[in-house]
């Protein structure tokens, strides 16, 4: 009955076709490990520019059991709670609840229930966060701060950023020198025998034969 509203989806990792997850709408999903619990928001508003938003459209994250059908909401801030992710019996998600309200990557332990702010970047929101199992398989998120790229050990609570070189093409198109000894395509001796016409890299190159 909304209009524009998304819905969550599972597919085979094999192929096939997607099927509809029972929440009736759904934006950023993710399945617990065991396949019982779903953490998701009902709709997403993160590739959109606002800051601090507190109104109807800001986002909670919910808790869905795929077994019976039950659900519960897990966070209750008034501003934007976004992009769960599992990590074992955890859900780390974005929040800007902390005192900067900007937004970080916050923990909530389905078991105890409590939450837990995990960063504290002051100056920049914490953007995509992709989460992974780490080298040692205990968790790590690599995520966008600014513009750097952060890795998180869910183990250690402790991040670094990530150095990233892009090779440009500019060093290939500037003008250099090139041998075009080495991309010769046809030539032709002169009737005289003392010099010759060659053809290399578009161009026509008359050379003597000494």
């Amino acid at each position: 009955p909304l209009r524009r509203q998304t819905q969550l989806m599972t597919v085979d990792a094999a192929g096939g076709l997607p099927s509809v997850l029972p929440p009736p709408y759904g934006a950023n999903g993710a399945i617990s490990a065991d396949g019982q619990w779903l953490a998701y928001t009902p709709h997403t508003r993160d590739a959109r520019t606002w800051k601090r938003h507190c109104g109807g459209m800001a986002t909670d994250i919910w808790l869905f059991n795929l077994r019976d059908n039950s659900a519960r909401k897990i966070t209750d801030w008034e501003g934007t709670d976004t992009l769960p992710m599992w990590q074992g019996d955890r859900i780390y998600y974005l929040s800007d609840a902390g005192p900067n309200h900007r937004l970080n990557i916050w923990s909530y332990d389905t078991g105890s229930r409590r939450h837990a702010q995990v960063t504290r970047f002051a100056d920049y929101d914490v953007k995509w966060p992709s989460i992974g199992p780490g080298s040692a398989g205990e968790g790590e998120i690599v995520f966008q701060n600014g513009a750097a790229l952060y890795l998180l050990d869910l183990k250690t609570g402790a991040s670094h950023t990530v150095s990233v070189s892009i090779p440009g093409d500019r060093p290939t198109i500037r003008a250099h020198d090139v041998d075009a000894g080495k991309n010769l395509a046809g030539g032709d001796i002169s009737s005289t025998g003392k010099r010759a016409v060659l053809e290399a890299r578009g161009d026509i190159w008359t050379v003597p034969v000494s």
